[in-house]
């Protein structure tokens, strides 16, 4: 597959302003990191958070936007394992660096993705790491607590609806918060 020069990127110019559609050049992939050709990303509360200039992160401005995003690694370092990935749908988690997943194209840290079957939609692909992950910490806390009920503040968001689930299927009684 030919990899562009350049590629149309949301980038955030100044923080708390929207960001613009812009050409930009496509990234290129570190010794342990993939590109990733992106097909869907989520927009986490965390982003909007970000782009409030509210999210603490190494990241400056300008930058693209996007923390999550799944997609085709088209491109790896050299590493062996990012190199295994080439070909692969996979989900990703950007943290660092200035390009985002709000883009056509975005680099990954090899250890900040995650392969998904060739069954599952990039929209399952694209959901799979903050909330999902997040979810798992906090029932693994409560557990180590052995807190007998939960009060969750983002009752009706993602978040909340997977934290609930998991505490109603491990009978642990909940309370849900929901502000809107």
């Amino acid at each position: 597959m030919a990899i562009p020069a350049t590629m149309n990127a949301l980038v955030l110019e100044k923080f708390g302003t929207l960001p613009t559609l812009q050409r930009v050049p496509v990234p290129r992939p570190g010794a342990t990191e993939v590109l990733v050709k992106i097909e869907v990303a989520p927009i986490n509360p965390a982003d909007l958070s970000f782009m409030k200039g509210y999210y603490s992160s190494a990241k400056k401005v300008p930058v693209t936007v996007g923390s999550e995003g799944a997609g085709v690694v088209v491109e790896a370092g050299s590493d062996p394992y990012a190199r295994s990935l080439i070909g692969k749908k996979v989900a990703i988690l950007v943290e660092k660096g200035q390009h985002g997943c709000f883009a056509e194209y975005a680099v990954a840290e090899m250890m900040q993705t995650i392969e998904f079957p060739d069954s599952y939609c990039f929209e399952m692909g694209a959901s799979g790491l903050v909330n999902p992950l997040s979810v798992v910490l906090m029932y693994k806390k409560i557990v180590e607590r052995k807190d007998k009920a939960v009060i969750s503040n983002p009752g009706a968001s993602a978040l909340g609806r997977m934290l609930y689930r998991l505490l109603k299927h491990h009978g642990i009684p909940t309370i849900n918060i929901v502000r809107r």
